[in-house]
């Protein structure tokens, strides 16, 4: 006989664990396996291609559950340290029909339990009252939604940031409104432990994290030129001050360092 499973997504285990800086600025049309692998994670019509962006589009009829997903396999990322990944986003105005939708997100997810995962995105919609455009930040637990927190917006081009904080076991949900124009200027929409009540993701100091960049769409054909995109994608990792400066006394026109 033939036994069919439910969805199943396989990531091959990364065995490098570790903050240092990467990134990827998706320059060119060929995939580069070395940051991101062989393949992508499909469900319906969603394909991505590139073309100095990742960019998404539907291939075949669009359907109400159409989405893809990219692995980063650059590294995995440290439990026990500090760091943040953040791409920026571009989600124009699309002529969406009633009940379309349209979302980017950035995927965090413990690297053996797909089922704790922490999004930070931006989507767009229509619904029968009109469009709405929100950033996104929701964290599931055990596949089951813990946290959602929206904030609409009017931005098309975005840049979206996971913030982990090591100490507190804490996830920060961020977004810079304008996206690269203007220096970075983030505001944070949410902030979640993974470390007790229904958000317990069951991690130690040698757990580890796993990134993805996703787009999904419902009911509504993207074409590659609708430039629905992610670029210059980012891990880095985040310095923290360690002590006070002492005080010091500079005269006119003096000078004076401080270690933090």
């Amino acid at each position: 006989g033939t036994v069919y499973s439910d969805t199943a997504v396989l990531i091959p285990r990364q065995t490098a664990i570790n903050n240092n800086a990467n990134s990827s600025d998706f320059t060119g049309t060929t995939r580069d396996t070395n940051k991101w692998g062989i393949n992508d994670f499909n469900e319906g019509a969603g394909r991505f291609t590139k073309n100095d962006k990742l960019i998404y589009s539907t291939q075949g009829n669009p359907t109400g559950n159409d989405d893809v997903f990219r692995v980063w396999h650059g590294q995995a990322l440290p439990y026990n340290q500090d760091w943040a990944v953040q791409t920026d986003v571009y989600l124009p105005n699309l002529g969406l029909a009633l009940n379309a939708e349209v979302g980017v997100e950035l995927f965090v997810t413990h690297q053996v339990d797909d089922g704790a995962l922490a999004t930070m995105g931006l989507e767009y919609k229509r619904t029968a009252s009109g469009t709405e455009r929100k950033f996104n930040a929701l964290m599931e637990g055990d596949h089951n939604d813990v946290r959602e927190v929206h904030a609409s917006t009017a931005s098309t081009n975005a840049t979206v940031r996971l913030r982990w904080d090591a100490t507190q076991k804490k996830f920060h949900y961020e977004y810079d409104a304008d996206g690269p124009a203007n220096g970075s200027s983030w505001t944070l929409l949410e902030s979640k432990s993974v470390d007790g009540g229904a958000s317990n993701w069951k991690m130690n100091e040698s757990s580890s994290f796993i990134v993805m960049i996703g787009f999904w769409s419902k009911n509504h054909g993207i074409a590659t030129t609708d430039n629905v995109w992610v670029d210059n994608f980012k891990i880095a990792e985040l310095p923290k001050i360690t002590g006070q400066p002492l005080p010091q006394t500079v005269g006119v026109d003096g000078n004076a360092t401080f270690s933090v």
